[in-house]
């Protein structure tokens, strides 16, 4: 079984010369998200989260390395998908949500990555992007409700509102039309919008 001391050999390696958007060494990162979680897998988890993502390391390159599967899982977990797409991204944190280990890592990763003490440095404009991603991130680790707008496909008017649990099911509402741009109403919607 590999251990900590050997997912630190591997991010430090992994990692050398590769700084982050402040110009600092991007090791300092994982090892400070390991730092602010508690159980061996998680400290182990929180050393590697960035390594298959970032580098050239694979999830079963780390278990020939004998790590275990509940932390190759996690991992897993925490790797980002190569999709821009929203929807990928919200299942990629839906994905975290349902894994204990991931979760706890995750929480610190934005804990750290949101600190004053890092961003400080950053534009403000930088700075007000990132803080956006992970406030809806974290209600969606939270499972706290988000509001979304519904705006029209074509002219960009609002469409329609509601509140949403993030979870496993989703609402998909595609290409809607308001009357704005159908000029016919509500035989506008049903002609032109799907719901």
């Amino acid at each position: 079984m590999s251990t900590l001391d050997r997912a630190i050999e591997i991010a430090t390696e992994a990692h050398a010369g590769v700084n982050d958007k402040i110009g600092k060494p991007y090791i300092d990162h994982p090892l400070r998200v390991m730092a602010s979680v508690d159980s061996e897998p998680e400290k182990i988890a929180a050393a590697l989260h960035d390594v298959v993502e970032d580098t050239d390391w694979t999830i079963e390159q780390l278990r020939e390395e004998g790590f275990s599967e509940e932390v190759l899982t996690a991992v897993a977990c925490l790797t980002k998908p190569e999709s821009k797409d929203p929807d990928a991204y919200m299942s990629y944190l839906v994905g975290i949500r349902h894994n204990p280990i991931a979760l706890k890592v995750k929480l610190a990763d934005i804990g750290d990555n949101t600190s004053p003490a890092r961003t400080k440095d950053l534009d403000s404009e930088l700075r007000a992007k990132l803080a956006a991603k992970y406030e809806g991130a974290l209600k969606i680790l939270n499972r706290e409700e988000i509001p979304l707008v519904f705006k029209c496909a074509k002219c960009g008017a609002e469409a329609g509102r509601l509140t949403a649990v993030p979870d496993e099911e989703r609402i998909v509402v595609e290409g809607i039309i308001c009357s704005y741009s159908t000029q016919s109403g509500w035989e506008g919607y049903r002609q032109h919008g799907r719901f």
